[in-house]
């Protein structure tokens, strides 16, 4: 792949040079002419890569970077869930607790996480205790910032005084 990379740089580089040379040594009219040639060469040396491109040879890269995306995602998929859920939740958890805090509101959270159909984790229930005086404007709030941001519907938020 670099050889081929290397020889396309060299090829666009020499086209450069030549046309830059045949501009240097016209005037005129003529060099209006050879900066419209020079600029066809150019072209051709630029896109030489991109007309080469065997379609076959494309196509069967692309099933085989397909079938080892599809391996690998399986795999993590597969053993990797657990890990993905305790850190989904506990950044659900510490996200909600920082917000709280910005609206002046005490509490203690624990998001729970459901597994989706494609196989991740995803925040879908909240139990939290809040302070008792917790003005209720805030904790009002609080459960639209949830649900806007995180996506837990408030029906799924469970809000107890204690």
């Amino acid at each position: 792949m670099f050889e081929w990379l290397g020889r396309w740089v060299t090829s666009v580089t020499a086209a450069a040079v030549i046309v830059s040379c045949a501009c240097a040594i016209t005037h005129g009219a003529a060099r209006r002419q050879v900066k419209f040639a020079g600029g066809l060469l150019l072209v051709v040396a630029l896109l030489t890569p991109v007309v080469a491109v065997d379609v076959d040879d494309l196509s069967f890269y692309t099933q085989q970077y397909r079938a080892e995306y599809e391996r690998y995602a399986e795999k993590h998929i597969s053993t990797d869930t657990p890990q993905i859920k305790l850190i989904i939740e506990s950044r659900s958890e510490a996200y909600i607790l920082e917000r709280a805090a910005q609206l002046g509101v005490e509490c203690s959270v624990e998001v729970d996480a459901k597994r989706a159909e494609n196989g991740y984790p995803y925040p879908s229930e909240l139990t939290g205790r809040y302070a008792e005086g917790t003005d209720e404007e805030a904790l009002t709030t609080l459960c639209r910032l949830v649900e806007s941001e995180l996506c837990i519907a408030q029906e799924n938020q469970k809000w107890s005084e204690g």
